[in-house]
């Protein structure tokens, strides 16, 4: 059975790639249909994943582009007056060989610009494998993110290295992350993130505007933590109104610490738009936030 799986595996991934090239539609009718438990409609498109794929297909732009590239995204947020959110940047590079450890601080984050979870967290620079690091970087910077799961808005961001301050909330340990789900400029949704060290399991859970729990939260990754509202609530509502005023859907990723908010980044297809583990009812409830008429 191992070696049948093996085998589809490298056939989907084959095929996924052949078809991110061949033609758009297809890729993402192929990627949808091969991880949902539902065909892809996107005709009538009623889910949140289907509108997500949508959206892909219709609406991606050079600004959605500029967006999901962590290093061009910072002008962006610049550029809406946002300049004291954002992480303090260190370097950026082009290859591995132009990273000098020694002039990095103790704790610093690396990550590569054009993809999702390509991250070292290094908090101790004296205990910090460099060999190790840049093995990973350059096998990320090899990839191409986007043919993984055809999210194309990562096809044409030229690949760097991006080498940003550790944001820590207590020793070692980064603070929450609220990913605020956005849905015609308008924050609807708040997906709160704990525990994403690279030690523990990550946890997750679903809150409203008010503040309350969505009932569907300890499906979700089974999951029955629950969250303190933040300290710094309405400046993160207010930022991630402005700057999701020009996209039909974007999640602004924000951390709150006890000093200040910080930019995460901005996010146009959360998991790829096939998040499989939304349960179903969620998924249509969330698809009922995203107007698509307005495009």
């Amino acid at each position: 059975m191992k070696i049948f799986k093996r085998i589809y595996i490298m056939y989907y991934k084959k095929m996924l790639v052949l078809l991110c090239y061949i033609n758009h539609k297809w890729a993402t009718k192929f990627l949808f249909n091969h991880n949902m438990e539902y065909k892809l409609n996107l005709k009538h498109p009623k889910t949140f994943n289907e509108k997500i794929q949508w959206l892909k297909l219709n609406k991606f732009d050079e600004l959605v582009t500029k967006c999901a590239d962590k290093i061009e995204v910072r002008k962006y947020v610049e550029e809406k007056g946002f300049s004291n959110i954002l992480p303090k940047l260190i370097c950026t590079y082009l290859t591995t060989n132009e990273i000098n450890y020694d002039l990095l601080p103790n704790k610093y984050a690396l990550k590569c610009n054009h993809g999702a979870g390509y991250n070292i967290i290094v908090t101790d620079a004296r205990n910090n494998n460099k060999e190790n690091c840049n093995k990973k970087l350059s096998k990320w910077l090899n990839e191409d993110y986007w043919t993984m799961a055809a999210e194309f808005q990562y096809k044409y961001i030229q690949k760097k290295i991006i080498c940003e301050e550790f944001i820590e909330e207590f020793e070692n340990k980064p603070p929450l992350d609220y990913k605020i789900h956005c849905f015609n400029g308008e924050p609807k949704i708040i997906l709160v993130c704990s525990d994403r060290d690279g030690i523990n399991h990550p946890k997750y859970a679903y809150y409203d505007m008010n503040w309350k729990k969505k009932s569907y939260s300890q499906m979700y990754m089974k999951n029955d933590i629950t969250y303190e509202k933040p300290q710094h609530f309405d400046e993160m509502i207010h930022i991630a109104q402005v700057l999701s005023k020009p996209f039909d859907f974007v999640r602004v990723d924000l951390y709150d610490t006890d000093k200040k908010v910080y930019f995460g980044e901005l996010t146009f297809t959360p998991a790829g738009g096939i998040d499989n583990d939304l349960p179903y009812d969620a998924d249509v409830e969330m698809g009922k936030m995203l107007d698509l008429s307005k495009s």
